[in-house]
């Protein structure tokens, strides 16, 4: 039981980052994702140690998440959805 409601806190987070990136495409990821989160996410996506000194927005971060769910971010796939970030 204790699972589920981590697993349902995760996905809550979640939906809620997919959402705030829809409405503030260009803010910066710094709202969600603490820096180390979001240079640990840059260094996993671009294959690099040292991260930008400045945060990526939060449209940027989201798609990134996605990236690593299995979202290919095609012309015509449009934005990422919470279950491309739970998968």
């Amino acid at each position: 039981m204790r699972n589920g409601f981590s697993y349902l806190f995760y996905c809550s987070c979640l939906l809620y980052i997919t959402y705030e990136a829809r409405l503030a495409t260009d803010a910066s990821c710094e709202l969600m994702l603490e820096p180390p989160e979001w240079q640990a996410l840059y260094a996993t996506i671009h294959h690099k140690i040292y991260p930008h000194s400045y945060p990526p927005t939060l449209g940027e971060a989201v798609g990134w998440i996605a990236k690593l769910g299995g979202f290919l971010g095609r012309k015509h796939d449009g934005v990422p959805g919470v279950k491309t970030l739970v998968d």
